[in-house]
């Protein structure tokens, strides 16, 4: 794993918002990029840049059984619980880099442009692998009896075979626990559980959580003591690969110490939340980065095609 058990299940927590249900219609931006196809070329940075073909189609890219809209956004800057919808079973397709890699020559400071900030994750890389992400039904687990209030697991570690597990309310997304496919090999509970995001999300938005994560990560004893301060702190546009969104930053800093030690880590994650669409990109500092912009990430997660 790139990071602590604790840490890597909260950030996790905001892949779900992605997850759309089938029939939605997020109505972003109208000057959408879209891959047509065209050659590219490998920049000095790693990043494979298209050398033309941006098409302004002004549709988001969506799944063949689309049917209708079943939420709209309205771009108002606020992102309400009905604005991040989900469905057991749905998929969603990330660009990311392999576990325990870093990606050099990013930038998470926005370019200041004529209609706001926006920050530009377009260009493709040669480290970007595609991951498939779905939303799992707590039925039928052999952890359901422990954690009867889980909405929902996502996958964590794939190689580890560990999902995280939510609560979906009508005020926030609680992450619960960290837990094995197979029975009790790792089971690690949030106490309290930890409010990823709170609804209504608007500029401004702040809020602090300390929880302390006990149990078995695979099959030894774990347990730390983690604060998250939680800041939405720009609204602006993102692009993609796949394409553009008009997104909410939410900043997610990490304090984390092993219990009883001295051994202690910080971390720095910003999180681009678009209305309907929700998790569209995520870009995570190394551990202990001192700067609040940075350039080099230990994730670089953004929605692909």
């Amino acid at each position: 794993m790139r990071c602590s058990s604790s840490f890597a299940a909260l950030a996790a927590a905001l892949w779900l918002s992605a997850c759309v249900e089938e029939r939605v219609n997020p109505n972003p931006q109208p000057d959408v990029r879209t891959d047509t196809g065209t050659d590219t070329g490998v920049a000095e940075d790693g990043s494979v840049t298209d050398t033309g073909g941006v098409e302004d189609s002004g549709v988001p890219p969506r799944d063949a059984g689309d049917a209708g809209p079943s939420c709209v956004p309205n771009n108002d800057g606020v992102i309400d619980r009905g604005e991040m919808p989900y469905s057991l079973g749905a998929q969603v397709l990330y660009l990311v880099n392999d576990d325990n890699t870093t990606v050099d020559g990013i930038n998470t400071a926005p370019t200041d442009t004529p209609s706001g900030p926006q920050w530009d994750f377009s260009a493709m890389r040669m480290s970007d692998r595609r991951v498939l992400d779905e939303v799992q039904s707590p039925m039928g687990r052999w952890w359901q009896p422990l954690y009867p209030t889980a909405t929902f697991a996502l996958p964590l570690d794939r190689a580890a075979s560990t999902f995280a597990l939510y609560r979906s309310d009508a005020s926030s997304l609680a992450i619960l626990a960290t837990v094995s496919r197979d029975m009790a090999r790792t089971n690690i509970l949030f106490n309290p559980p930890v409010d990823a995001i709170r609804f209504p999300l608007r500029e401004g938005s702040t809020w602090t959580v300390t929880s302390a994560g006990n149990g078995f990560l695979n099959g030894v004893a774990n347990s730390t003591v983690n604060t998250w301060r939680f800041t939405v702190d720009r609204r602006g546009t993102v692009l993609t690969p796949a394409t553009r969104f008009p997104v909410l930053r939410l900043r997610m800093e990490l304090d984390q110490t092993l219990t009883g030690t001295i051994i202690r880590r910080t971390q720095r994650t910003y999180l681009f939340l678009s209305e309907c669409w929700g998790l569209v990109a995520r870009v995570a500092s190394v551990d202990n980065e001192m700067s609040m912009e940075f350039t080099r990430a230990s994730e670089y997660r953004r929605l692909g095609l």
